[in-house]
């Protein structure tokens, strides 16, 4: 009798463990791939900003008459392009590995139409080359146009679906595994009731912060999704979400609420002069 407790008993600890193992194991899986699209919204949103700063450089390198600011412009012009372009060939890498691994299509957003992220961004790319030899074979610049904005906005509108694709694939598998998770912890609730708790109290423990880093990295993307990077202020997601909601509020209550539009004068000035992280800081002080 007693060999038959010390068996179950015995059992029943490997049941207990075996449970806690898998339990970390589906957490810290989770993590990782939360990190690995992390990383894939953050490339995302640099090319994103880097695609509207090379149609601005162009127009501000073009219409530059200050023989040193029109220098400074086309040096920046072509960092920005090399950091695009290295970006541009990384992020296609990246979605094809992450597809592998994850059994996603996301890759498609970037290379099938009718988004087709790669075509657009690469035809982005060479027409700020064509720029750029233009206006170093010293073609008048009369007969040299900058790229369109459209070319950016193609780019851009690209990248966002890509990005949306990205989000909500992450939030899909943390739910998959949010809800694998309760399963399998509520089973290893039913025996540690048993067995006593307090035997793996250092495993339940490491669990508990598994499963708060998995809920900030989903705080985390929530707030991309609804947040600018830079200045952290919401950004246009999340004020057509907000505005119907502040709209019928005021309504009801036969109230009314300002919109305030903010434009800051010789912001480029401020770029040319103290470089484009003083520009930064500036729209983060203000904003």
């Amino acid at each position: 009798m007693i060999r038959r407790v010390r068996i179950g008993y015995c059992l029943a600890i490997v049941a207990v463990a075996a449970m806690g193992m898998i339990s970390f194991i589906l957490q810290n899986r989770a993590i990782v791939a939360q990190g690995e699209v992390n990383a894939l919204v953050d490339l995302v949103s640099e090319q994103q900003t880097l695609a509207q700063r090379l149609v601005l450089l162009t127009n501000l390198a073009h219409h530059e008459q200050a023989p040193i600011k029109r220098a400074v412009s086309f040096n920046t012009l072509r960092e920005d392009l090399a950091a695009f372009e290295t970006g541009h060939a990384r992020l296609g890498t990246t979605l094809r590995s992450f597809d592998e691994t994850q059994g996603t299509e996301i890759a498609q957003y970037f290379f099938d139409p009718p988004y087709d992220v790669n075509f657009f961004g690469r035809t982005l790319a060479d027409q700020v080359q064509r720029f750029l030899r233009y206006h170093s074979a010293g073609h008048d610049a009369a007969n040299v146009q900058p790229v369109s904005q459209m070319q950016s906005v193609a780019t851009h509108a690209g990248l966002s679906v890509l990005r949306s694709a990205m989000i909500e694939h992450s939030e899909k598998k943390l739910a998959e595994t949010s809800n694998l998770y309760r399963l399998v912890l509520s089973a290893l609730l039913v025996l540690l009731a048993f067995e006593g708790a307090f035997i793996f109290a250092p495993l339940t423990r490491s669990i508990k912060s598994r499963t708060d880093q998995l809920k900030q990295a989903r705080d985390r993307m929530s707030h991309l999704a609804n947040h600018d990077q830079l200045t952290g202020l919401h950004n246009r997601t999340a004020m057509a979400f907000q505005f119907p909601k502040i709209i019928e509020h005021h309504a009801s209550a036969s109230s009314g609420f300002a919109l305030v539009h903010l434009d800051l004068d010789d912001f480029k000035a401020v770029n040319d002069t103290y470089g484009h992280a003083a520009g930064d800081a500036l729209l983060v002080d203000v904003g």
